[in-house]
């Protein structure tokens, strides 16, 4: 869908370019401090719009936004994609792979994956999955694939 703005017809995708530079360029944006502030970068090419839109084209849909792979590295065509708020925040610095401190992910037949990503996989409500394991003292496995009775 494209829009006006300023008597030019813009698409959604010059909002994400123009939102990325604002807040790894501009020391007055309000979240300058998580981005250029911490050192994230955006690759020369994409000072220009159309080569950032030759690299990512467009959105998969309105639930898409951009995504840095590595969230240390910065804005470039290998590091970046369209991914969706769920993919997002299993991406985030903040995010803890299991949901405790220190663990680097819950280990079913040799996969890794986060406790979110598990419950997304076998159909569980996390809460559940986070009450069978602190209350039942069951182990990851069991609290994904064996109900409660």
């Amino acid at each position: 869908m494209k829009r006006e703005h300023h008597g030019k017809t813009h698409i959604p995708e010059y909002a994400v370019w123009c939102h990325m530079r604002q807040r790894c360029l501009n020391k007055n944006d309000a979240a300058y401090h998580n981005y250029g502030g911490r050192g994230i970068s955006i690759c020369e090419s994409w000072s220009k719009f159309s080569n950032f839109f030759s690299d990512m084209g467009r959105r998969p849909s309105d639930q898409h936004s951009i995504d840095r792979k590595d969230n240390d590295g910065g804005y470039c065509p290998d590091n970046c994609r369209w991914a969706t708020r769920l993919e997002q925040s299993q991406n985030r610095r903040k995010f803890r792979i299991s949901g405790s401190r220190g663990s680097r992910g819950v280990v079913i037949n040799g996969e890794t994956k986060s406790i979110t990503q598990w419950c997304v996989f076998y159909g569980v409500p996390r809460t559940s999955v986070l009450r069978r394991v602190h209350q039942f003292g069951w182990d990851y496995h069991r609290a994904l694939t064996q109900r409660a009775d």
